[in-house]
């Protein structure tokens, strides 16, 4: 069974820097699960990889994920805008268009509240962070259960370079520290 580590760090650079040795260590980040505390909010850290062999084809997720502090009604979802959206639109799928012609062109985005996601993404770093990703969703939902509002980023490959680990920590604590003011208004 592989540990799951965990820190408490004052802020994202902090995290970054507890995390830099395991990116030097290629076993340990293709198979890497971590709680990282940051200003006091558990953020749940997941990340796996197989190179496959034989027939099989190999496997990469990347997984971050919160409990938000504060219930809120808001949700939304952010995904890349691929072939088969682009089919789906023709059929009449909407998304919504937040007014950002480099993020809109290039993401679905689903809310249940426009307003709020224009303030989430108003910062072009933040914008441009998401926008060249591929193969990801971040969204902010209810689990299951419906007890707890969960922040997410899922990706469909393991982010196992540093440097763009880095960057996405980053993008996603930028929109959850914005999600968390909106959530205790």
């Amino acid at each position: 069974m592989i540990e799951r580590k965990s820190v408490t760090v004052t802020n994202v650079q902090g995290a970054l820097e507890w995390l830099w040795p395991f990116f030097n260590d290629a076993v340990e980040i293709h198979n890497f699960h971590a709680d990282l505390t940051v200003e006091g909010q558990v953020i749940e850290v997941d990340m796996a990889s197989s190179p496959g062999g034989g027939f099989e084809g190999g496997y990469g997720s990347t997984r971050l994920s919160t409990v938000l502090p504060a219930k809120t009604e808001f949700e939304f979802v952010v995904y890349p805008d691929d072939f088969l959206n682009k089919i789906g639109k023709l059929f009449g799928m909407e998304d919504t268009q937040l007014g950002y012609p480099g993020f809109d062109d290039k993401l679905v985005v689903k809310t249940t509240n426009k307003q709020l996601l224009q303030n989430l993404f108003a910062e072009k770093e933040i914008r441009e962070t998401f926008s060249t990703l591929s193969g990801f969703s971040l969204k902010c939902h209810v689990d299951h259960n419906k007890q707890h509002h969960l922040f997410e980023l899922e990706m469909q490959r393991a982010a196992t370079n540093y440097t763009e680990f880095a960057k996405l920590l980053s993008g996603y604590m930028n929109v959850y520290y914005k999600i968390d003011q909106r959530a205790t208004v």
